[in-house]
């Protein structure tokens, strides 16, 4: 994204001059902050924020009413406090838009302002051919959406960019966070971020941008389970016993940092060249914290009986899920399956789905994992336990 002020982008990189930084300065030398309410309106409208419009209107009324007093007052002695006073508020608005913009001018243009000065030192050796940057969706806090790359029930997943310039995955939650729940959510999303990266992509960050939620973890290149199952079929035995082992491990690591994933399905499991990795673990605590969020906090398909029940789900309901996960990847169909969800829910509770299909060191294991008592299922510990035997 590339921000245009008077004179042409060529020539403030030939100046050294960040762009963003002249357009901020506009108001301070042009017009006495007349410009201001109009250029917060435009970030406003750039940043998809409803606080900014709230502070343009709000910039734009305090304009007017010192113009209207400064009408009253035309006749007035100069030496008149209402002046001084009147002076003071125009000039308080001068300066503090104009600062109000200097701060905006870095979610408008981060990475122009942070690298002007590596860009005005670096001596030019050689000219090599670069493709065009992929263009900016919107911005999210310090991150540059680049690409949506999937959106399921909880939000939507964007390809972004991180201020140091490397992708990330950004999840944008579907829920917003009300007035006093903001250190709340955050501590509850930080938990993740304590999960050791072995057999999980990593959250590097949280946040909350103009009320909506966000977790941004390492961006994994790879299809999910989900993909490859459904374009390839059933995985070969010897891949299923690989998966079936990262994926305990990525839980045994999740639980053992105090989290409970509770959504665990194939569509969070991403097949990297270097190995499975799970993602979205701790997004259903955080979303606990919410007065926004509720209903089942799950896929149904893969969910265990204490949530279909509305019970507390702890660990246990991990292992039932995971279970279920294999068994996918085992055939390609769907371990408890209907025409509804209250359907599905009915299989969850009362079926118990054929496990012949599974190679033999993992089909007890499974059995195991799918029992409907929770207490009667083993831990992700004792998973890896047994599956390398």
């Amino acid at each position: 994204m590339r921000i245009m002020t008077f004179g042409s982008d060529r020539a403030a990189r030939r100046t050294g001059q960040s762009p963003g930084l002249s357009w901020a300065l506009v108001p301070f030398f042009c017009c006495g902050g007349m410009p201001i309410p109009f250029m917060i309106a435009y970030a406003a409208y750039r940043l998809r924020s409803s606080t900014l419009w709230i502070a343009a209107a709000g910039y734009l009324a305090v304009e007017v009413g010192v113009l209207a007093a400064a009408s009253v007052l035309e006749h007035v002695p100069k030496e008149d406090p209402r002046w001084t006073v009147t002076s003071f508020v125009w000039l308080g608005v001068c300066v503090g838009g104009t600062a109000h913009l200097l701060i905006l001018r870095n979610k408008l243009a981060p990475s122009e302002v942070r690298h002007a000065s590596a860009v005005r030192t670096r001596p030019i050796t050689h000219v090599t051919y670069a493709p065009p940057a992929p263009s900016v969706l919107r911005w999210v806090g310090r991150y540059a959406l680049l690409a949506k790359i999937g959106e399921g029930g909880q939000g939507a997943v964007y390809l972004a960019r991180s201020p140091d310039g490397r992708e990330v995955a950004l999840k944008l939650l579907h829920a917003r966070v009300a007035h006093g729940e903001h250190e709340g959510f955050l501590a509850e999303a930080n938990v993740a971020r304590r999960v050791p990266a072995f057999a999980t992509a990593r959250v590097v960050d949280v946040g909350i941008d103009d009320g909506v939620p966000y977790i941004v973890s390492e961006y994994v290149h790879g299809p999910s389970l989900d993909q490859l199952v459904r374009r390839e079929g059933p995985r070969p035995p010897d891949s299923l016993i690989r998966l079936s082992i990262a994926t305990a491990a990525a839980l045994n690591g999740i639980h053992g940092a105090g989290v409970v994933h509770r959504d665990f399905k194939p569509a969070n499991v991403l097949l990297a060249q270097d190995g499975p990795r799970v993602i979205d673990f701790g997004v259903a605590r955080a979303l606990d914290r919410l007065t926004t969020s509720g209903g089942w906090k799950g896929t149904p398909a893969f969910m265990s009986p204490e949530q279909v029940e509305g019970g507390q789900a702890g660990p246990s309901s991990d292992i039932f899920s995971w279970g279920a996960t294999m068994y996918f990847a085992a055939t390609g169909r769907l371990a408890f399956d209907g025409s509804s969800a209250w359907a599905v829910a009915n299989q969850i509770l009362h079926h118990d789905p054929d496990l012949g299909m599974l190679p033999a060191p993992l089909r007890d294991i499974a059995a195991a994992a799918l029992r409907k008592n929770p207490s009667e299922r083993p831990s992700a510990a004792q998973l890896l336990l047994w599956l390398s035997r």
